[in-house]
């Protein structure tokens, strides 16, 4: 990490790797318009568009073609 951090000098060590591994997630990739797309959603995440467009009823035993 660079000396260019926003965290104060006095920072412990728990918010120093906590900051560290924030910027790592920062570097992954997420392509936010096809997990909101049913066709282009990773079949785990599947329940949780579900959940987010208030499906009624959702059963992990469906097919995913369903």
């Amino acid at each position: 990490m660079s000396d260019s951090r926003l965290l104060p000098t006095g920072s412990s060590p728990l918010e120093v790797a906590a900051a560290k591994a924030c910027a790592e997630i920062e570097k992954t990739p997420v392509r936010i318009r096809e997990l909101w797309n049913p066709d282009t959603c990773p079949a785990n995440l599947l329940p949780w568009l579900a959940w987010a467009f208030s499906v009624d009823r959702w059963d992990e035993k469906w097919p995913e073609a369903t």
